[in-house]
């Protein structure tokens, strides 16, 4: 973890357009934005290692599930128009919010039903793979929206999004100790919010800054 910003830190200062309108804005949303992810996933694996019964089994499938659903989640980004980023960020956030608090109450609700194997894993995939496939869409949202830009912000993105990434599967496990996977959760949703204010923050800084560069 500390290797991992380390060199972030070492790296930003060298790419970084610190004069450009949305670059701090842009960087903290895909900051949040990995963060958020990880505080998703970690809680998802123990709620399901103890719907199963089995850690390697069920961390796999959960796992499995979440990369490939997001997967699918990123490739429909192809499909919507530049002017509706936003929005499609703001629907993607609502829908990881609302398919997080159902698998929530899901597992808590089946978890005492006595079924076989085979139907809990059927269960997974479709209760996992409805937010996975929302939680793949906010990270190409963002990339699609910066477009050509020729600021280093693309590259920089990547670097802090995987960054954090690492920091949130950390961090989202040690809060876990100490608060309770539920609360990860929640901090995971709250933290998807924050990376959608952030964007737009981002957005309006730009349009500011054009506006001011066209007169």
């Amino acid at each position: 973890v500390l290797l991992s910003i380390g060199m972030l830190a070492l790296g930003i200062p060298s790419r970084a357009d610190t004069g450009h309108p949305r670059m701090v804005w842009m960087l903290l949303t895909f900051l949040l934005i990995g963060v958020a992810f990880m505080c998703v996933e970690v809680p998802l694996v123990q709620r399901y290692i103890q719907f199963f019964g089995d850690p390697v089994a069920a961390t796999a499938f959960v796992l499995a599930t979440l990369l490939i659903s997001s997967g699918v989640g990123s490739t429909l980004i192809d499909q919507i128009p530049e002017k509706v980023m936003p929005l499609a960020l703001f629907g993607a956030i609502l829908s990881i919010a609302m398919m997080a608090a159902c698998n929530l109450l899901l597992t808590d609700l089946v978890k005492s039903i006595v079924m076989d194997s085979g139907w809990r894993f059927v269960l997974l995939v479709f209760s996992v793979a409805p937010l996975g496939v929302a939680m793949g869409m906010p990270f190409p949202i963002l990339v699609k929206h910066l477009g050509d830009d020729k600021t280093n912000l693309v590259s920089l993105a990547w670097a802090v999004n995987g960054t954090a990434s690492v920091v949130g599967a950390v961090g989202g496990t040690l809060l876990a100790v100490f608060s309770g996977f539920r609360m990860v959760m929640f901090i995971a949703v709250g933290t998807y919010i924050l990376a959608y204010l952030c964007f737009v923050v981002a957005i309006r800084r730009h349009e500011a800054q054009s506006c001011h560069g066209a007169k």
